[in-house]
């Protein structure tokens, strides 16, 4: 009975929590290529913004009168010395109701060394925003950003340049090695997609066309000057037109549900590929977008983004683009032969398909570690380098979920590489993941992970804990119990004269 106890206590320090234990966090991001939306520039005279009435808007949803109002009631701030430079004007989306939302102009001149932003929100979102270090004059990001290099500037190893069919495009210069910055460019304008929602579209258009009449004014005739695709317009339809060809949807960190979109005008000079060589990432902290290159590129070569979601299969990008930009696409990929297009979309729709396997965490999911790498050697086929840092991040979390740990590290420190290079931050959530698994994959909560729940296996080392614990207070109970009989029967046996035979009568009766 006493090795038996030291047996399974033994056991319990074997499955006993380490010392640094992580959960499952959810599945990896999965890269939405729709917010590759840039068109070119067109180089035409740009439109000077008239100045727009007050009375012409709707005066259902006006809330009072033609000055800006004031601004919105102070509420309290991490950064005290953020504030906006001009608020208004503003309108209800319920005149009748003095507590619907109000949605205001917000104008600040700290951000792009003096470019400013203009956003369209309501006063609650507009004070959270000034949160940010974007805002803030005496943080330290800020004055990194100031006028730092290359900040809303092209790289030097790039320039601007007419391209036939395509009016203006950026070529490369000299070669740019993967993972080089293209730009970081701040925000001209961001609008919230909760007054979309709430106000008539007639007073939306006036409210935009307020807003971007803050901006200076070469930068303001930038962003009117920027693509339609369309014939020539007033001023408040232009805008709204250049909104709709050229922004792109960002988050916040707020509670706020509503997402907004923001336009880049520079950004926005790179033509589309549907297998484009930059990709992007938005930085809410400081309102900037940073382009960075996918692999490399050599002198002459073009960078370009993508305006779609490059896992759509040929018929349906070109529709799109059709649709939404008014030209068909004649990237390489899509100027292949029929019988290739068509080799084409069945690896994306293998593609697709992979993803949605590996991102399927339960038992009865088809995803190995050979899928993973199918799903490598799919993406490189298409050349589809975006969303390399998530295959990458994949094949290390099912190498790993097989016992496999040093295949899992090799594909952990790539995935590392891959989404530092595109997200441009060393503690990213992925990121930060990958290196745990990188730095110790037996103590990463992916360890033995795809096996247990496959081989029925308690998925925590916890449970399995309890289970030992249990099972030594059972021990523990029968070794009291035997103990207890042992001293009973030596109390027994030291009265072994009295009584014999009728103890030998009871045992008889016993049996």
């Amino acid at each position: 009975m006493k090795l038996l106890f030291l047996l399974l206590a033994s056991s319990a320090v074997v499955f006993a929590e380490p010392s640094s234990s992580h959960s499952p966090p959810t599945s990896p991001r999965s890269i939405d290529l729709g917010r590759y939306c840039y068109p070119p520039i067109l180089n035409s005279d740009a439109a000077h913004l008239l100045t727009c009435p007050s009375e012409d808007l709707d005066p259902r949803y006006t809330s009072g009168p033609t000055t800006p109002p004031p601004p919105p009631r102070k509420r309290k701030k991490k950064n005290p010395n953020a504030q906006w430079d001009k608020i208004g004007p503003c309108l209800r989306a319920n005149v009748t109701d003095p507590d619907s939302t109000e949605f205001c102009i917000y104008y600040s001149s700290a951000l792009g060394s003096g470019r400013g932003v203009v956003v369209l929100t309501e006063a609650e979102r507009a004070d959270y925003m000034l949160r940010y270090p974007a805002f803030d004059p005496d943080s330290d990001l800020a004055e990194s950003m100031a006028g730092g290099p290359g900040l809303n500037k092209f790289t030097p190893k790039a320039k601007v340049v007419p391209i036939p069919g395509k009016e203006y495009g950026v070529v490369a210069t000299e070669t740019i090695f993967k993972g080089e910055s293209i730009i970081a460019e701040t925000a001209s304008l961001l609008i919230d997609y909760n007054p979309v929602y709430k106000l008539a579209e007639k007073d939306l258009l006036r409210l935009q066309a307020f807003g971007i009449e803050y901006l200076p004014g070469a930068h303001r005739e930038r962003v009117l000057n920027m693509s339609t695709h369309g014939a020539s317009m007033d001023v408040v339809h232009k805008l709204e037109k250049v909104l709709v060809t050229n922004a792109f949807e960002v988050k916040l960190d707020d509670e706020n549900e509503n997402n907004l979109y923001a336009l880049f005008a520079d950004t926005a000079r790179m033509n589309h590929d549907c297998r484009p060589n930059v990709g992007y990432h938005w930085d809410y902290k400081t309102f900037t977008q940073y382009a960075t290159a996918l692999r490399t590129i050599y002198p002459g070569e073009e960078l370009t983004v993508s305006y779609i979601n490059g896992l759509r299969p040929h018929h349906k990008r070109q529709s799109g683009l059709r649709r939404s930009w008014g030209f068909t696409c004649t990237c390489p990929v899509c100027s292949l032969s029929a019988a290739q297009i068509a080799t084409s979309d069945a690896r994306l729709a293998q593609i697709k398909l992979a993803r949605r396997a590996l991102a399927d965490r339960t038992p009865s999911s088809p995803a190995t570690p050979q899928l993973a790498e199918m799903l490598i050697s799919l993406l490189e086929q298409e050349r589809m380098h975006v969303l390399m840092g998530e295959a990458y991040t994949y094949a290390a979390l099912e190498w790993n979920g097989v016992g496999e740990a040093w295949t899992a590290m090799r594909y952990a420190r790539r995935a590392i590489e891959e989404e530092v290079l595109q997200v441009r931050e060393e503690r990213g959530e992925d990121v930060e993941d990958m290196l745990e698994l990188a730095e110790d994959p037996w103590e990463h909560w992916s360890w033995l992970w795809r096996t247990r729940k496959r081989m029925g296996w308690k998925p925590l080392r916890e449970e399995k804990k309890k289970e030992i614990e249990k099972d030594v207070e059972e021990v523990k109970e029968e070794v009291e119990e035997a103990a207890a009989v042992e001293v009973g029967e030596g109390e027994g046996e030291s009265h072994e004269g009295e009584g014999k035979g009728e103890g030998d009568s009871e045992k008889r009766a016993e049996a």
